[in-house]
């Protein structure tokens, strides 16, 4: 099938009391893959839109990102809305955990997308089909589930960012129904972890794939940092520090190229032992970690 409208949506209506401010990067990320081979991409976050009919008028693809259990009946609801006739693929932590429930809950999905989803839905998108495009499951003909083979987890890529050309929503730091009218973004600089805690979920995916710990370089995450407006960024990694010199590299550039936001970052304790990397993000604007 030729794909040239395509709408993704973050389906989720109701924000959480804690960090419901945070912009939908996931299926962002989806629309910046395939930006370069359909006509029309276009990104709708529920939270905003009450109304899909006109945002969906005339899609023949519609990607959906089903994160987590939150709201799932209403989520399945949604899904269930979507006009008839366009190609339904679905995507996220929760979908990846709960394939047969989503095609039991939607009869209208038509494939789901396990695991990493950029390169899956650009392969999908490029072939028209989904019979041989790894890390899917899909709907056949007869009416049978069919899971193809798991897709190797990328590398994280250096030149693909989340598209937020798309956006049109402003993301303020919030509570409840109070903002704080604080701009917020996310970024994300590398993917995996470094470690091998017992305790910890980053260790594998949800398909229990190990996850191998990749980077973005400095470059590129300071060129993704200039393309953003808003005045507090969070750094999404798992872990922003575990290269302790690629993150002394980022803060020198945030210093050089002056941007001027307040960013937060997610660390182990270990980054006490390095007192000269924490003085170099306060002066970068690390303000919370």
């Amino acid at each position: 099938m030729n794909y040239k409208k395509i709408v993704c949506i973050y389906p989720y209506t109701k924000v959480l009391p804690y960090f419901g401010f945070f912009p939908p990067i996931g299926i962002e990320y989806i629309a910046a893959a395939l930006r370069e081979l359909v006509d029309d991409v276009t990104v709708v976050d529920m939270r905003f839109e009450k109304d899909l009919r006109s945002a969906v008028a005339g899609a023949d693809m519609f990607c959906v990102s089903v994160g987590w259990f939150y709201d799932i009946d209403e989520v399945a609801e949604t899904i269930r809305s979507l006009p008839r006739g366009a190609t339904v693929v679905v995507g996220g932590k929760y979908a990846t955990e709960n394939v047969k429930e989503m095609f039991e809950r939607c009869p209208n999905i038509g494939v789901i997308v396990r695991g990493d989803g950029e390169e899956t839905v650009q392969e999908l998108v490029r072939t028209g089909s989904p019979d041989q495009v790894r890390g899917l499951s899909f709907r056949g003909a007869d009416g049978e589930i069919r899971h193809n083979p798991n897709r190797s987890l990328p590398p994280v890529s250096d030149t693909l960012f989340p598209d937020r050309s798309r956006r049109r929503y402003r993301y303020e730091i919030s509570y409840r129904k109070t903002s704080t009218g604080l701009g917020f973004d996310a970024v994300m600089s590398s993917r995996g972890c470094p470690y091998n805690c017992k305790f910890c979920s980053f260790n594998f995916d949800p398909m229990g794939q190990k996850r191998v710990w990749s980077a973005r370089s400095p470059e590129s995450v300071v060129a993704e940092l200039k393309g953003t407006d808003a005045g507090v960024i969070m750094f999404i990694d798992e872990n922003f520090f575990a290269d302790v010199k690629r993150a002394e590299a980022i803060c020198d550039l945030i210093i050089r190229e002056k941007i001027d936001r307040i960013f937060v970052g997610q660390a182990r304790v270990s980054i006490g032992f390095h007192p000269e990397l924490v003085r170099k993000m306060h002066a970068a604007g690390f303000r919370l970690i």
